[in-house]
């Protein structure tokens, strides 16, 4: 089993949007979702710039 990972936005219509290059047009997937609060997206942007 394949296994990818990547940052989306939910749209307004709970659309979830897959990144350009994954193939699984018409195959069945395993979702799993996380949803990240603005304290865990704030600290993760000032790790990202301090390094």
């Amino acid at each position: 089993m394949e296994a990818y990972k990547f940052k989306t936005k939910v749209s307004e219509n709970g659309t979830i949007s897959v990144p350009e290059g994954f193939d699984v047009k018409n195959k069945e997937v395993e979702v799993i979702i996380l949803v990240q609060t603005e304290q865990n997206i704030a600290q993760e942007r000032s790790s990202e710039i301090s390094q």
